[in-house]
């Protein structure tokens, strides 16, 4: 979590905490997968359909986080470029790659919105979800010859952009805004002192550092 100090701007700490959630979204839905094969065997002919279920539950809410966040960052990185000006050129052209690099993103909104269209579409079918969103083949009608399905860096969000450079974008753009208002110090330091990192300890009557 970010650290809660005083020192950054609020418009900096907003901006951060989008970006942290987006990681956070990003990682849940790496952790997706899955076992058809090992489904297959558990519960004979019936399939895997309970779990595809949940997983694609799951990945929906995680891309909806992703989407209404980064999007939200996006509009924090506008401020924050027009606050920095020219004396903050460098940290501006790293805030202009991240906006126009989501911009895609903005086109999405009222197609995720729009349920009932998609539930049109797709007929609630959650291998049309994974095949939009990369995790199965395009023309993969059914689940013939597929041992196991991972959600990995490739997966579309909102069909629009891989989910490995978004998370990319996003971690180099929180590093900046780490080094340039120390972030997690704080959270750091004391982390290592609930954890007794920096405790001094009498050792052969020497104060030695634990």
């Amino acid at each position: 979590m970010i650290a809660n100090q005083t020192s950054p701007p609020p418009l900096v700490l907003l901006l951060a905490d989008h970006l942290d959630a987006v990681l956070a979204a990003g990682e849940d839905i790496l952790k997706l997968e899955v076992d058809i094969e090992a489904a297959r065997k558990a519960d004979g002919v019936t399939g895997p359909w309970e779990r595809f279920g949940d997983v694609v539950s799951r990945a929906k809410a995680c891309e909806l986080t992703i989407v209404s966040r980064v999007l939200q960052a996006r509009n924090r990185c506008a401020d924050l470029a027009r606050e920095t000006g020219k004396n903050g050129e460098a940290f501006g052209a790293l805030l202009g790659l991240f906006a126009s690099g989501t911009a895609v993103l903005e086109d999405a909104v009222a197609e995720l919105a729009n349920r009932a269209a998609a539930d049109f579409d797709s007929g609630l079918d959650p291998l049309a979800y994974l095949r939009t969103r990369g995790v199965m083949p395009a023309d993969a009608g059914a689940l013939a010859g597929i041992a196991k399905l991972v959600v990995d860096e490739r997966f579309l969000v909102a069909r629009r952009i891989e989910l490995g450079p978004l998370l990319d974008m996003s971690a180099a753009l929180l590093d900046a805004l780490d080094v340039a208002y120390s972030l997690f110090e704080d959270a750091a330091e004391a982390s290592l002192v609930r954890d007794g990192g920096l405790g001094l300890a009498v050792a052969d009557g020497e104060s030695v550092q634990r």
